[in-house]
């Protein structure tokens, strides 16, 4: 798919919003704060305390059948979970963009 043959569908995400209680305000948890002693995994809300998602880190062992699990390297596990973080907190803005400059 070309970048000009792609859609997005402004109500649908908008309806996901609703869905979650009509905003979106994730934290990324402590994995990356090294002030911190906690290193919890989680991307949480304000009401879910106990996460909502759990980001994978490698576990060191490089072969799955030796037991390890196949999941990103500390640093890239960072990386995702702030990229998620960052992109759900920044879709209602960037569809209110979206519909502005098309019109709606």
């Amino acid at each position: 798919m070309t970048r000009s043959e792609m859609t997005i569908d402004i109500q649908a995400l908008r309806k996901l919003i609703a869905d979650v209680g009509g905003s979106v305000d994730l934290h990324a948890g402590h994995l990356a704060d090294e002030s911190h002693s906690c290193d919890c995994r989680y991307i949480f809300d304000d009401v879910h305390l106990g996460g909502i998602a759990e980001i994978s880190v490698c576990n060191g062992i490089e072969s799955v059948s030796e037991g390890g699990n196949d999941c990103p390297k500390l640093p890239l596990a960072i990386a995702y979970m702030n990229l998620l973080v960052g992109a759900a907190n920044a879709l209602p803005a960037l569809l209110d963009e979206l519909e502005a400059r098309n019109g709606n």
